[in-house]
């Protein structure tokens, strides 16, 4: 990842938890964090564990973030850096799954999309050795229709 698409990737991030971005440019980024967020990126757990038991009202913190190795102020983010990977793993935790539409050209004349279920699952085999098979499987929704191999097709598709 380029620092341009990292700093892309952090503000979709956080405008999609909520999160009120209140300076944002030029590899500079700073926002203020939601509750949860706060909960899972900023690792204060006596703080929030105070807030609860007295019923207080809660200070989020603010984070300011930096793409830019020049700029002074801020953590400067990029690919290594476990920040990143702390949004990674906090986006798996609070997004497990997604979905994914398709944009069809209406002059091409094909608009209906046909609904698929596609699993990839792995089978291990042990005894004296031990065997890994990674098998696909596509299941039409509408009618049933069960194809072996579906992520080769899907590739193919593509």
């Amino acid at each position: 990842m380029q620092q341009a698409a990292i700093h892309d990737y952090l503000v979709q991030y956080f405008k999609a938890n909520d999160c009120t971005i209140m300076e944002n440019g030029n590899g500079f980024l700073k926002v203020k964090l939601t509750v949860d967020l706060d909960k899972l990126l900023m690792n204060r757990p006596f703080y929030w564990h105070y807030i609860e038991k007295i019923g207080g009202q809660a200070e989020t913190a603010a984070l300011t973030l930096r793409t830019n190795e020049t700029l002074p102020d801020g953590e400067f983010i990029h690919f290594g850096s476990p920040r990143l990977h702390q949004i990674f793993q906090s986006a798996k935790k609070l997004a497990p799954y997604i979905r994914l539409f398709q944009q069809v050209n209406p002059k091409s004349g094909k608009l209906g999309l046909e609904p698929w279920l596609g699993i990839n699952y792995k089978i291990s085999y042990q005894c004296d050795l031990k065997k890994d098979r990674i098998l696909s499987l596509g299941l039409q929704l509408i009618n049933g229709t069960l194809v072996g191999g579906f992520q080769n097709v899907l590739e193919n598709f593509l």
